[in-house]
C-alpha cells in the first residue's frame, strides 16, 4: 500500500480503527466533517465484547479510570418488580469482562489522545468519491481532495460514504423517540452500581437510570410518536414528569434535576439490512454498515469490534478487497443479528397498553439460561482472540 488509508468519520468507530492500524503500522488518516471534535452525546455501558477490544487496544486502564462499573442491569415495572436481569459477575464468568458505563465524549477523547496528532484533520465534509483500480480519490466541500489506498467509511447513520457507493438506503423508523441526559443528581438507591431501565404500560414508555459515578446519572425515556416531532422549549422536563407520571419517586427526582439543555432528543431508526458492506477498496463500519436502535446498548460496542476486525484483516491482506471480504465475513452475521434482535425489543415495547400486563408474567418465566444463550451470540468475541494471536507485534492488552 502507497498512500496512507481513508477513514472517513472521527466518531467511536473511526477512531478506533485508526488506533487499531496505527498500532500495526498501516498509515491513515481520519477526516471529520465537524470544525472539531467536540464532547457530545450521553452514556454509553461497555459490555464484555467492547471492553474485549479496549484490551487489545491497551486501553483497559484508561477505561477504568473514567468509567464506572456495573453489577447488574435490571429490566423492571414501573413499581420496581424485575421482568429480566443481566448479572456482571456472571458475564464476567462467561466472556471475561462485565459491564462498565462511560461518557461517549471520554471513550471518545481517551482514542483522539491515544492517535498521533496528524491522525486526524477536521472540518472535512465529503462531496465525492471516485474508485479507482489503484486508489479511491476523496473530494471535501473545502476544494481539497485526498487519494487512498482504501477508505472506511465510519460516518454513522446518515453515512455519505454509503450513499456514494451504494446509493440512498431509506432507514426504518422504530417508532421511538428518545431523550437523554447526564444528570448531576446522586442516584436514589441503595445499589449505585445497578443499573434500572422501567417500562411503563403505553406503547413504548421507557425510563432507564443509569449511574456513571456516585453523583452522576445517565437518564432516557423513551416514548411510541410520530418522527421528526419538535418540544416547545422551557416544557420539556415538565413534559417528561407529565409523560412518566405512572412511575416510582426516583425518576421524578431524576427528572426534575435535569436542565432543559442537557436533554437531547433524537428519534429511534435503524439501518435495513445491506447485502454488503464493501465495494472494491471502499468498506463500511459502525453504525454506516449496520446502525441499530439502542435497546441492546450495542452501537458503539459493535462498532468498536468492527474496527479491531477491519484492522487486522487489512493487516493479514496484501489489498483491499480480501481484507473487506473477510471482514466482512467475520462480522456481517453477528452485527446484523445485534439490529434484529434490538428492534424485536423495540417492538416488544411498542406493544399496546392491554397487552402489558400479560407480556410482564412471561418475561419473568424466561429461565435465566435462554436469556443468557441469546445474548452470548452478541457478547460472544473469541474470533477476536484468533485475530491477534495472527499480529504477535501489538502491544500487549491491558
Amino acid at each position: 500500500m502507497n498512500s496512507p488509508g481513508i477513514i472517513i468519520g472521527g466518531g467511536i468507530g473511526g477512531l478506533a480503527t485508526a488506533l487499531a492500524l496505527h498500532q500495526r503500522g498501516i498509515r491513515t488518516i481520519v477526516y471529520e466533517r465537524a470544525t472539531a471534535i467536540r464532547e457530545v452525546g450521553a452514556g454509553l455501558v461497555l459490555a464484555p465484547n467492547a471492553l474485549r477490544v479496549c484490551a487489545q487496544l491497551g486501553l483497559s486502564k484508561a477505561v477504568e479510570a473514567v468509567s464506572w462499573p456495573l453489577s447488574r442491569a435490571v429490566v423492571a415495572t414501573t413499581d420496581g418488580r424485575p421482568l429480566t436481569m443481566v448479572d456482571a459477575d456472571a458475564l464476567a464468568k462467561q466472556f471475561g469482562y462485565g459491564m462498565r458505563v462511560i461518557h461517549r465524549s471520554a471513550l471518545q477523547k481517551l482514542l483522539l489522545d491515544a492517535l498521533p496528532a496528524e491522525a486526524v484533520q477536521t472540518n472535512k465534509k465529503v462531496i465525492g468519491i471516485t474508485t479507482g483500480r489503484l486508489a479511491t480519490q476523496i473530494a471535501f466541500a473545502d476544494g481539497s481532495a485526498v487519494d487512498g489506498d482504501f477508505v472506511i467509511g465510519a460516518d454513522g447513520i446518515n453515512s455519505a460514504v454509503r450513499r456514494a457507493i451504494f446509493g440512498a438506503k431509506a432507514l426504518r423508523y422504530s417508532g421511538q423517540t428518545c431523550w437523554r441526559a447526564v444528570v448531576d443528581c446522586a442516584l436514589p438507591t441503595a445499589q449505585p452500581h445497578q443499573s434500572v431501565e422501567y417500562w411503563g404500560s403505553t406503547p413504548g414508555l421507557r425510563v432507564g437510570l443509569v449511574p456513571m459515578e456516585a453523583g452522576q446519572i445517565y437518564v432516557f425515556v423513551t416514548t411510541a410518536a410520530p418522527a421528526e416531532q419538535l418540544d416547545t422549549p422551557g416544557t420539556v422536563v415538565a413534559t417528561l414528569l407529565e409523560l412518566t407520571r405512572e412511575f416510582g419517586p426516583s425518576v421524578a427526582e431524576v427528572l426534575r434535576a435535569c436542565d432543559e439543555h442537557q436533554l437531547s432528543r433524537a428519534d429511534l431508526f435503524d439501518l435495513p439490512t445491506l447485502p454488503t458492506w464493501s465495494a472494491r477498496s471502499v468498506a463500511l463500519l459502525g453504525d454506516a454498515a449496520h446502525a441499530t436502535t439502542p435497546n441492546l446498548g450495542q452501537g458503539a460496542c459493535q462498532a468498536l469490534e468492527d474496527a479491531y476486525t477491519i484492522a487486522a484483516c487489512l493487516a493479514a491482506h496484501d489489498a483491499p478487497a480480501p481484507a473487506f471480504a473477510e471482514y466482512q465475513r467475520l462480522r456481517k452475521a453477528k452485527a446484523d443479528l445485534t439490529v434484529q434482535l434490538s428492534r424485536q425489543i423495540g417492538q416488544v415495547v411498542n406493544l399496546p397498553a392491554w397487552l402489558k400486563p400479560l407480556l410482564f408474567p412471561v418475561l419473568r418465566m424466561i429461565p435465566p439460561a435462554i436469556s443468557m444463550k441469546q445474548i452470548s451470540r452478541v457478547y460472544d468475541t473469541q474470533y477476536l482472540d484468533k485475530l491477534r494471536a495472527s499480529t504477535p507485534s501489538l502491544p500487549a492488552s491491558s
